[in-house]
């Protein structure tokens, strides 16, 4: 994923070189308000009123801006979409290839947890296609993110600082740490948790395992209190476990509260009675 925003901050320095954008823009702000000069130091339209703060504040900061400027920055940027589209396109790409590994890696462990020899290759179009959509998703998210934050930058820099075409491009390059490697590390470790979970799940449905247990990784300073708490705790499998007031039905849940998920190294195991054990799913 860090690659990956690497190689998009790279693309983008290039579309700036060869596009003009920059000095289009620094252009459009002295038609718009000549009294900037010469697009340094003098904002082009005023802050002090209620909606002008929000469009200098808080992330969506082009609101309150002139729908004129809107327009501007949206013509400008829409030649480098297709940097973006790209993007987003190779992160869904990396994702999905991971998470297939990771449901697979779930669902093969979840056998041998029972004691069932054989491999585990998904090809269930139902699960293939969940995977992709969220993916899908995730990549969407973060590619969006990205693009609305250099487009607010531009806007912000130009139309309400009043600021040059170097200034604003100083500007870009700190939007571009978005994806650092330590929130890329975060974001596959959190996905392929919940790949793997999903899979194991999955598996113990078809197996019949009927109940499930809580497992945290101990006391060893990095765990939550409250994962600690939920250690051991016991529930059937299509019933959730209660973690910190919240339902989840297996580390990572997808619809549990970052608070609960994000970076989360706890597992679940099965509570097995022999009697009820069917043949594993291989995957089909």
């Amino acid at each position: 994923l860090q690659r990956e925003s690497v190689s998009l901050r790279e693309s983008f320095t290039r579309f700036l070189g060869r596009s003009d954008v920059l000095e289009d823009m620094a252009r459009e702000a002295r038609r718009l308000n000549p009294e900037n000069g010469n697009g340094k130091g003098t904002a082009c339209f005023s802050t002090s009123n209620e909606e002008g703060k929000q469009a200098v504040q808080g992330k969506k900061q082009v609101e309150g801006v002139p729908a004129e400027i809107e327009a501007i920055v949206a013509r400008a940027l829409g030649r480098a979409r297709p940097l973006w589209d790209d993007f987003e396109a190779n992160i869904r790409g990396s994702l999905l290839s991971e998470e297939v590994k990771a449901f697979e890696s779930g669902a093969q462990g979840a056998m041998r947890q029972i004691g069932f020899q054989g491999v585990f290759d998904l090809r269930n179009p139902r699960i293939l296609d969940y995977l992709a959509t969220r993916t899908n998703m995730l990549a969407g998210g973060v590619s969006d993110t990205n693009f609305e934050a250099i487009r607010d930058t531009i806007t912000k820099g130009f139309f309400v600082d009043g600021k040059g075409p170097l200034d604003v491009a100083r500007d870009l390059k700190g939007e571009f740490d978005f994806l650092s490697s330590a929130r890329a590390r975060t974001i596959a470790r959190t996905e392929t948790l919940i790949a793997s979970e999903q899979g194991q799940f999955e598996q113990w449905y078809v197996i019949g395992v009927e109940s499930k247990r809580w497992m945290s990784v101990g006391d060893d300073g990095r765990t939550r209190p409250w994962h600690l708490e939920a250690d051991g705790q016991t529930v059937d499998l299509f019933e959730p476990f209660i973690v910190n007031g919240e339902e989840m039905m297996h580390p990572g849940d997808p619809t549990a509260s970052p608070e609960n998920v994000i970076s989360c190294r706890c597992g679940s195991g099965p509570v097995v009675e022999t009697s009820k054990i069917s043949e594993p799913w291989l995957g089909e």
